[in-house]
């Protein structure tokens, strides 16, 4: 045996180890697939079957029974925790080699053979020869060697003048426990089995085989569950709720329908909303955006919106706004100011914005019109403005006032201002009254003009 196939087998007896040790489903199987395989038990001497190996066992939660069939066979009951097997049972008899004492499983047509140790009743330890051994002992040898080399573990042997070892058994601890306790494990194995194939079911054939197959079962909630779970789709979903028409989670299922649908349909409005939007931006008006919000289904194309209608009113200019004002659209230049005060961006613009749209409420003479004029006026207050610009808010809110006929008001908001001056030297009293005549000039009238303005000609500095 070279190097490379020596290594190779050290590789696959690794594999072959850990396939039986750590991931048993089925300890009767696995002595099957890797235990050594006989024509003969290792001796014809049968020892007496010993009472103290009865009982039950389990080796990561794979529970063992063994009972005597007679006085020298043992009959080992491997309780299967598979849904699809039955409990494997096979008849074995104990034989003496050495100080070791080995059991023959009779697997059918052939044995195996496990050492066994009983350590204080509480526990068995148990190596299954390998099938692997064949490979250094042929079968005429294996009983001599195990009952010349009593407590060995592994075959020592020369590969190319160096020294080789084999290991000879897979080695197994099974805790003792009672018979009863051992079916009771194997019960909760085939439980927890049958709830994971529940949990898994898959479709609607699998569902009606489970419950042909395990009628009234505790887990069949969870099957239905499962296949909830596995909806995606409108027609899934209806699916679902007729077959489990009766099942609380149908109403769930119709709610989920109801929310799809719904999602379609914003879907389509957005795709709507999404071509209607690409074609207003070609316009790319104010007007044209607002028009626009108006069938717009969707949030998103709202805000995108109002995002350009925001763009759009930063940038109006003063002639814009007047060019509207002198071809007679009146609503409409003053719109252009609400937008031009609601999106401004700075304060360079707010002496322009504050004297058109004072001017223009004026001349316009709406009770509405003077209201919103008042409320935008109040907006731009909130701004940090420059003195001068913040003087000029007075004036506009006092002409403002006087036009709506509130002329206590109107002098108590002149009152206030009456020792203030601007920036050039003038006097906030001498620029109402330079406000005043310009108004008059181009035709504007106020409640009780004559009276009200000899009373603001008499404001004085409070002393």
């Amino acid at each position: 045996m070279n190097k490379a196939k020596s290594l190779f087998l050290c590789l696959m007896l690794l594999v072959l180890s850990v396939s039986c040790k750590r991931e048993i489903i089925d300890f009767f199987e696995a002595i099957k697939d890797y235990g050594y395989r006989s024509n003969l038990p290792l001796g014809p001497k049968k020892l007496a079957v010993n009472d103290e190996l009865l009982g039950g066992y389990v080796y990561d939660n794979l529970p063992v029974i063994i009972t005597k069939k007679d006085a020298q066979t043992y009959r080992i009951e491997f309780l299967s925790v598979l849904l699809y097997k039955e409990n494997a049972i096979v008849d074995a008899h104990a034989t003496q080699l050495g100080n070791s004492t080995f059991l023959n499983l009779q697997m059918g047509d052939y044995y195996c053979f496990m050492k066994v140790n009983l350590i204080l009743n509480q526990s068995l330890q148990i190596d299954l020869l390998k099938e692997s051994v064949k490979q250094h002992l042929p079968e005429d040898k294996i009983k001599s060697w195990l009952t010349n080399h009593p407590g060995e573990t592994a075959f020592h042997y020369t590969d190319n003048e160096e020294e080789q070892s084999a290991e000879l058994y897979f080695n197994f601890t099974f805790s003792k426990i009672t018979v009863d306790e051992a079916l009771k494990i194997q019960k909760e194995r085939l439980r927890l089995a049958r709830k994971n194939l529940f949990e898994s079911c898959k479709s609607y054939e699998n569902y009606e085989s489970l419950i042909a197959k395990y009628p009234n079962d505790e887990f069949i909630p969870l099957a239905i569950q499962s296949l909830f779970d596995r909806c995606e789709t409108i027609a899934e979903y209806e699916k679902f709720a007729s077959y489990f028409s009766k099942d609380s989670l149908a109403e769930i299922a119709r709610t989920k329908i109801a929310e799809l649908k719904e999602q379609l349909r914003q879907a389509e409005l957005m795709a709507m909303d999404k071509r209607s939007f690409e074609l207003t931006k070609t316009t790319n008006t104010i007007d044209a955006y607002e028009d626009f919000k108006k069938t717009c289904q969707s949030q998103v194309y709202q805000d995108s919106a109002n995002y350009r209608i925001g763009l759009l009113a930063s940038g109006i200019k003063r002639d814009q706004v007047e060019w509207k004002w002198t071809s007679g659209e009146s609503k409409a230049a003053l719109q252009l100011l609400y937008y031009k005060i609601d999106f401004m961006q700075g304060n360079n613009d707010v002496a322009w914005v504050t004297e058109l749209l004072t001017l223009y409420t004026l001349q316009f003479n709406d009770i509405e019109s003077t209201k919103l004029a008042l409320a935008y006026i109040d907006k731009l207050a909130t701004r940090n403005v420059l003195s001068d610009d913040f003087l000029n808010l007075y004036i506009s809110k006092a002409f403002l006032f006087w036009l709506q006929g509130e002329i206590e008001t109107c002098l108590k908001t002149i009152q206030l201002k009456i020792e203030d001056s601007f920036s050039t030297g003038e006097m906030f009293k001498d620029v109402v009254k330079l406000r005043y005549e310009s108004y008059v000039n181009k035709g504007i009238t106020f409640p009780e003009q004559g009276t009200t303005w000899k009373k603001i000609k008499k404001l004085k500095i409070e002393k």
